[in-house]
């Protein structure tokens, strides 16, 4: 019964796995809802850096580490040491990043780039969007 199930995944074009080396994963959002969905993940881990995976291509693209600090949108700033949680607005457009250093960090999806950081009072444990994307709200202790 093992086997059969193996053969008729391996037969599947829907299903397929992606490895990441040395990147544990610690967070992983959809970027969208049900009705925006872009079919891309994003991806963290206690690394500067994270990953795009588009589900349907099956393409990773990786992206440097964000800018936090003060200097305005696109830093100018220091860099965040560590993406420890993260997750996206209901409309795909916003991804919204914490660290260890105490940033949220914000990524337009568009345009691929920083779109601001807020500051907190500790490392953040965890952040969200509400249903129509317009606020967040992010944990830190």
């Amino acid at each position: 019964r093992r086997r059969k199930k193996k053969r008729e995944a391996a037969r599947s074009e829907k299903v397929h796995g992606v490895h990441f080396p040395n990147f544990p994963i610690r967070s992983a959002s959809w970027m969208g809802d049900s009705v925006h969905c872009s079919g891309k993940v994003l991806l963290t881990s206690r690394r500067k850096f994270f990953y795009a995976y588009d589900a349907a291509a099956g393409k990773v693209e990786r992206y440097s580490s964000l800018p936090s600090g003060r200097g305005g949108p696109g830093g100018g700033g220091r860099t965040e040491k560590s993406l420890e949680t993260m997750t996206c607005s209901p409309d795909g457009r916003t991804a919204a990043f914490g660290g260890d250093d105490g940033y949220v960090l914000l990524w337009d999806s568009r345009s691929r780039s920083s779109a601001g950081d807020v500051k907190t009072n500790g490392t953040v444990r965890a952040i969200a969007f509400d249903v129509e994307g317009g606020s967040r709200l992010a944990a830190s202790g």
